[in-house]
């Protein structure tokens, strides 16, 4: 008589669960270190942006970058309690991602300098994290 034991039946199973288990949380790890990249790529541009604008001059005024509750904000001004609102440029980013050590940044005209540096902007999505800075100079790293 030829087929499958019930052991041979069963071997496959816990084999497959087992692949399968196992190759599911690659996807999941990689989703989440997609999402701190993104995160952490869309505050570096928003640091970009206002520097460029202060740098440029663009209105004359100094220009900063505020983060709070998943959305990071572009503003004009020394201060973002005391900014004209009108000038805001928001994004928003995944909510999965928490951002700690990010005071808001205000880069000075003409030079563009920040007013204090930050040394250390930290991401985190679940088990990862990913840090950047912004020097004396300016310079996001």
């Amino acid at each position: 008589m030829k087929g499958f034991t019930l052991i041979e039946i069963m071997l496959v199973i816990a084999i497959v669960l087992t692949v399968g288990f196992l190759s599911s949380a690659y996807p999941l790890r990689l989703i989440s270190r997609m999402a701190m990249r993104n995160s952490s790529d869309e505050v570096r541009g928003m640091l970009w942006k206002a520097q460029s604008y202060a740098m440029s001059g663009r209105q004359h005024s100094a220009w900063g970058v505020h983060y709070e509750n998943s959305i990071v904000a572009v503003f004009k001004g020394n201060d973002y309690n005391n900014r004209n609102q009108s000038f805001d440029e928001k994004i928003s980013i995944d909510e999965r991602v928490s951002i700690a050590g990010f005071p808001d940044a205000i880069f000075v005209v003409p030079d563009g300098r920040p007013q204090a540096p930050i040394s250390n902007i930290t991401f985190t999505c679940d088990d990862l994290t990913d840090t950047l800075s912004l020097n004396a100079e300016g310079v996001i790293e």
